[in-house]
């Protein structure tokens, strides 16, 4: 993660699961250069694919972004 905030200015982990994977937590990241528009979804484009979705809401994608485990956390801020 820091190599990655080293060449962008946000740069932040999701985390969730994949149903169909047995192997529990997986993460994702998100990174940008100007400013953390990913944790900020577009209404137009969520009134579009939410209705689809089985488990992605705004919700859920605030709630794994926040949901980030004590020792990577720790990690993140040294």
């Amino acid at each position: 993660m820091q190599a990655k905030r080293e060449i962008f200015d946000f740069a932040d982990p999701l985390y969730g699961w994949v149903p169909i994977y047995p192997s529990g937590w997986w993460s994702w990241t998100f990174a940008s250069l100007d400013k953390a528009r990913y944790k900020s979804p577009l209404s137009k484009r969520v009134q579009q694919i939410a209705q689809g979705c089985e488990i992605w809401s705004t919700r859920w994608q605030k709630g794994a972004f926040e949901a980030i485990p004590a020792c990577i956390e720790r990690d993140l801020n040294k």
